[in-house]
């Protein structure tokens, strides 16, 4: 028994309905892949972006560990000239020649902004910016004042990057420190080119691996896309046996989809109901032959 189809008129056999309903799986495929496809690019960006976060705390230990070697050779050259007076009978405080070898030091590491001694309470005994001698200390000295045998140490300021090394008498005592101040301007440029190159990168490989993923789920069927499309075979088919067409809704506007789907629903169950009834029917009818037979 056939009957008028309560969304959409019947199709007769042969009509243009079967070729518009077959691109639904394909719009549904796309749907699929373009979610995939969103969250790949998502989860490259994510991965690229940790891995640029930790490669810049990287960079910036190895940068930092760079600089303290390179300051901790000139403040153990000046150290060195310290132990030498010593050992001559010349107190600290007297040891004026350590200028002259202060500013040979700067000479050959022209980036540096200051090498200054300290004694043993903070205060400037010798630096290369002869205005400071006699002054305390801009910056905390670690140690100062404290016990003998402290370990070298560094401060990162927002102008400059200090390093300590403290120094010790011939009987052990706590002499006093040396600090070397590099501005932090000197390393600026590199840090900007690491992380100019850390954010290439990062942008290059979520590109690179997003077309990869764009290729992959366009040569690659998706196992969704295929169960839809034997779906839809088997619905076509069961549509030519019954010689009826398919329900489809029209095409409405976004604001007229919530109506009009209603609609369709409330003249679905209006087809359906009566079709319900007569199933019923037949079945009490089979019943009453079985229990008669």
């Amino acid at each position: 028994m056939t009957s008028a189809d309560p969304l959409r008129p019947v199709a007769p056999t042969g009509s243009p309905a079967a070729p518009a309903a077959a691109s639904a799986p394909r719009a549904g495929g796309l749907g699929l892949r373009g979610l995939a496809l969103a969250v790949t690019v998502a989860s490259l960006a994510l991965g690229a972006a940790a891995m640029a976060l930790a490669s810049h705390a990287a960079f910036e230990r190895a940068l930092l560990t760079t600089v303290d070697s390179r300051l901790s050779e000139v403040a153990t050259e000046v150290a060195r000239h310290v132990e030498n007076g010593l050992q001559a009978g010349v107190a600290l405080e007297q040891q004026r020649r350590l200028l002259a070898v202060m500013a040979d030091e700067r000479s050959q590491v022209p980036d540096l902004s200051a090498i200054r001694v300290l004694d043993d309470r903070g205060r400037i005994l010798f630096s290369t910016n002869e205005a400071e001698i006699g002054e305390k200390a801009g910056t905390a000295v670690p140690g100062a004042g404290g016990l003998p045998g402290a370990p070298p140490w560094r401060q990162v300021g927002a102008v400059a990057i200090t390093y300590g090394l403290p120094m010790t008498g011939l009987f052990g005592e706590s002499l006093g420190t040396v600090t070397v101040a590099l501005p932090t301007a000197a390393v600026a440029d590199q840090r900007e080119r690491f992380a100019l190159a850390l954010a290439l990168g990062a942008v290059a490989i979520t590109l690179a691996g997003g077309l990869l993923a764009a290729l992959l789920l366009v040569l690659l069927p998706l196992p969704a896309t295929a169960r839809l499309q034997r779906l839809r075979q088997r619905l076509d088919a069961l549509d030519l046996a019954t010689g009826e067409a398919r329900p489809e809704l029209p095409a409405v506007s976004p604001k007229e989809r919530g109506p009009a789907l209603a609609g369709a629903l409330r003249r679905f169950e209006a087809w359906l109901g009566p079709r319900l009834a007569d199933l019923g029917e037949r079945e009490a009818e089979v019943r009453r032959l079985d229990e008669t037979a």
